[in-house]
């Protein structure tokens, strides 16, 4: 069973919220009208979500997991990457997502500017990359498997 989630306080002046579900180290997830809840409460306050989904579809508890606050929300920035929830620390390729990419690309580039931090790009080498797409295939496939009812 889950815990509800507590807005302890959002102040008038609040732009942003950062999130993480699952919570990493505990694996916290809120109830589904809790998470929507949430998220409408950031859009009637035009409040920006930023989260960090590094640990999505890893939660335990059988339940399937939230969409991707990018999917729900036109104004987040959604986090997620291979190797936490896939187990491959060394593949080091992860992705934003965001409806509102032209925000999302100039607050980048002003932090950036002002060199409050670094902006790393890096090109990945064949393998990496083959070896990435083939996992994120193959995770796919195990989902359309298993919700026809096939066991994987």
């Amino acid at each position: 069973m889950r815990a509800t989630l507590h807005v302890i306080s959002l102040q008038d002046n609040t732009a942003l919220l950062v999130i993480n579900f699952p919570h990493n180290p505990t694996g916290y997830l809120p109830p589904d009208e809790d998470f929507h809840r949430l998220i409408q409460l950031c859009r009637e306050r035009n409040i920006f979500v930023f989260s960090d989904e590094m640990y999505r579809f890893t939660n335990s508890d059988g339940t399937e997991p939230f969409p991707s606050v990018a999917q729900l929300y036109e104004k987040s920035l959604s986090l997620f990457g291979v190797s936490k929830t896939f187990g491959l620390p060394g593949l080091r390729i992860g992705w934003m997502a965001s409806q509102d990419a032209g925000t999302v690309l100039d607050c980048m580039l002003s932090h950036w500017q002002q060199k409050r931090f670094g902006l790393h790009l890096v090109c990945l080498g064949a393998f990496m990359a083959v070896a990435a797409i083939s996992l994120l295939l193959n995770a796919v496939a195990c989902k359309i498997n298993k919700s026809a009812g096939y066991s994987i």
